[in-house]
């Protein structure tokens, strides 16, 4: 789980660092467990549509050879532990949401 909470965490911190007026920044994180079932969800303040700007979330960064590698990794850990990973937008909030079965972990 901690390279799931490291890479959604490290998208949304440079997300917000995108965003001008530093008031509307936020990162919001939340974890819970139903029967089986961790639920991760982050939120973040976003400027525009990302998913319209870049729907297969490619980084934007700098050498992107050496970057890249995080949605990637989420979503493999997703299909590992018999989860599922999902991103939308609503109200300039970008949300990314994780499910894993926790009798895998």
């Amino acid at each position: 789980m901690l390279h799931i909470l490291s890479n959604t965490l490290d998208n949304a911190i440079t997300a917000s660092e995108k965003i001008t007026d530093e008031s509307e920044r936020f990162i919001n994180l939340d974890i819970s467990k139903t029967m089986d079932i961790y639920r991760i969800v982050v939120r973040n303040a976003i400027n525009e549509s990302v998913l319209k700007r870049n729907p297969s979330l490619k980084t934007t960064k700098l050498n992107a050879h050496k970057h890249g590698w995080g949605i990637k990794i989420i979503r493999e850990i997703a299909e590992k532990y018999q989860g599922r990973c999902e991103f939308y937008e609503s109200d300039k909030m970008f949300t990314c949401l994780i499910t894993l079965k926790s009798t895998l972990l």
